[in-house]
């Protein structure tokens, strides 16, 4: 049987494989959509770019707000914490160590962590200032007895 209307053909002459592709689209699939009839409106046709994209725009916003919003925060309260550092601070490093720092430059902070014992640091490895915990033992009777 020879077909004998051959305008669809020759409308697909010279086209590339993609190009043929991208024209049965799912709207113009051959399934019936819900309501009966083939490429029917609801048949399944082309998402929009903005609803494809939404949930890697949605990523985008949740990394942000949890990785470097905090890391910018603390980036912040590491700089001023060096802008306030003064000679006479006790301040406790990275390590755990623990001094009063004696000398300040532009990269370093020298500490005394103990009588006559000096370390030099650089001024991004000082962690935060450090105030001594209140002592449990330093109770007097009178805070005891309230206590009860």
């Amino acid at each position: 049987m020879i077909p004998t209307d051959l305008s669809p053909l020759h409308a697909l002459q010279g086209r590339s494989f993609v190009h043929l592709i991208a024209q049965v689209g799912p709207s113009q699939s051959s399934s019936p959509a819900p309501g009966g009839r083939p490429g029917a409106p609801g048949a399944g046709g082309a998402a929009s770019p903005l609803g494809s994209m939404l949930p890697l725009l949605l990523f985008g916003v949740i990394f942000y707000l949890m990785v470097f919003r905090p890391m910018s925060k603390q980036r912040k309260d590491q700089e001023e914490l060096n802008k306030s550092l003064r000679k006479g601070d006790r301040v406790v490093m990275r390590g755990g160590v623990i001094g009063t720092v004696t000398g300040i430059d532009d990269h370093e902070v020298v500490l005394e962590v103990a009588e006559k014992v000096r370390m030099k640091f650089t001024r991004a490895s000082v962690e935060q200032k450090y105030e001594r915990p209140a002592d449990k033992t330093a109770e007097t009777p009178t805070a005891t007895a309230e206590k009860k």
